[in-house]
């Protein structure tokens, strides 16, 4: 069989498997509710389907609602966003090789803006990139055309009667194919970071050679301490029984954190009006510190006689705490005479200011004492004890009362 006749003969295969994947990956639903609408007539529709993608300037802007038979020829209603329309005249259109396993896309070149629009439903006329078999097989020289028409015959074989069979892989090999599409463009535009990533590996590979030696030893450190890890596994389990209580812990202790930032968002609210008002009061509080300056300054004489005095004060310390045993006996000691003339403190009182009232008279010689001599008929020593009218003898005077001042409460009942 020519090689040309077996390539017409595979044809349908290869466009109807082309057709397929499409099919399943070509699919996209253009948005928006008014669309506007081309009809393009092009000489051959092989790759394109209902849902192909139109395109202008590599942006989808639209899909192939329809395809239909016009005598020769086939006639596409494209159906665009409103975003990309009105198209003006001069707009051409090409139907165009999307990938190599047979899929396409329609092409718009849109005219000058200055041009007329074009209606709604204008017929345009489109060029297709064709690719023929026939072709490439005449490229080929004559041992490679053989071995080409011995691989169609076993390709024959194979697909005869597997109909079913290849249009479901087809149909199911659709999202991989797009996949490994991604996944290739996605190598391609990362290019030059894979290869800077294989390089660094191969440095940290070399590093590692060179350092096989560090290696071997922090694994062997590993396997011990993997080995002491064994030996404390009792502990170990000790401590994960204790790992709920301390989560249980933790979640009171955060469960009450929401509520004390609910408590404090008010407070911080509340102060956010005086804290506007801290870089006025900062500014006049300036002046007021650059006078304080000098006084800080003058302050450093003092300072260093306060640390003069501190650096006594253990000494003095030392001092008093060998001196406040003794006191403290001797306050003891003297606790029974206070109490004893506590009582009689407005007869001593009253004393002393005579005293000083006696001796404060002054001339031109000097101070001068004024003595009051009272005498009565109790004031002879040969008073037998009588005591004459409107006199009395009080055996146990209340301490203060020859000032009028009497302490009542002086025998132990507290003083009031």
């Amino acid at each position: 069989m020519p090689s040309s006749a077996v390539f017409n003969n595979l044809r349908p295969w290869v466009v109807g498997g082309a057709v397929a994947v499409v099919a399943v990956v070509g699919i996209k639903t253009v948005s928006g509710e008014d669309p506007y609408q081309l009809d393009v007539v092009t000489p051959a529709a092989d790759g394109l389907v209902t849902g192909s993608e139109v395109r202008i300037g590599g942006q989808d802007i639209g899909q192939v609602k329809e395809i239909k038979v016009e005598g020769n020829q086939a006639r596409l209603v494209l159906e665009l966003d409103p975003d990309s329309a009105p198209l003006h005249a001069g707009t051409t259109v090409n139907v165009r090789w999307n990938s190599v396993v047979g899929r396409r896309y329609v092409d718009v070149l849109p005219g000058p803006q200055s041009n007329p629009e074009l209606p709604e439903g204008k017929l345009l006329k489109a060029d297709t990139e064709r690719v023929e078999l026939d072709d490439i097989v005449k490229a080929l020289d004559e041992p490679t055309r053989a071995k080409v028409k011995k691989l169609v015959g076993h390709l024959d074989t194979t697909l005869n009667r597997n109909d079913t069979d290849i249009n479901a892989t087809l149909a199911e090999a659709g999202p991989f194919v797009e996949g490994l599409g991604e996944i290739l463009e996605g190598v391609g535009k990362d290019g030059d970071a894979i290869s800077a990533l294989v390089t660094n590996l191969h440095q940290v590979t070399q590093a590692l050679s060179s350092r096989d030696a560090d290696v071997a030893g922090t694994v062997r450190d590993l396997r011990a301490l993997v080995a002491v890890a064994v030996r404390q596994a009792g502990q170990v389990r000790t401590a994960l029984d204790e790992v709920p209580a301390t989560l249980r812990s933790a979640e009171k202790f955060f469960g009450k954190v929401p509520g004390a930032v609910d408590e404090t968002v008010p407070l911080l609210e509340d102060l956010q009006p005086a804290i506007a008002h801290l870089p006025s009061v900062a500014k006049r509080l300036d002046p007021v510190l650059r006078d304080l300056r000098p006084v800080v300054a003058e302050l450093r004489p003092t300072l260093n006689a306060a640390d003069e005095l501190l650096q006594q004060t253990p000494g003095l310390l030392s001092i008093a705490t060998q001196t406040v045993p003794d006191l403290e006996t001797a306050l003891t000691q003297l606790q029974p005479a206070v109490s004893f003339l506590r009582p009689y403190t407005p007869e001593i009182v009253g004393f002393l200011t005579n005293w000083a009232s006696l001796f404060s008279a002054k001339n031109g010689a000097g101070h001068f004492g004024r003595a009051l001599i009272p005498a009565s008929v109790s004031s002879f020593n040969s008073n037998p004890g009588i005591l004459p009218p409107f006199m009395f003898q009080a055996k146990e005077p209340e301490p203060g009362s020859l000032i009028e001042q009497p302490w009542t409460d002086a025998n132990g009942d507290g003083v009031r």
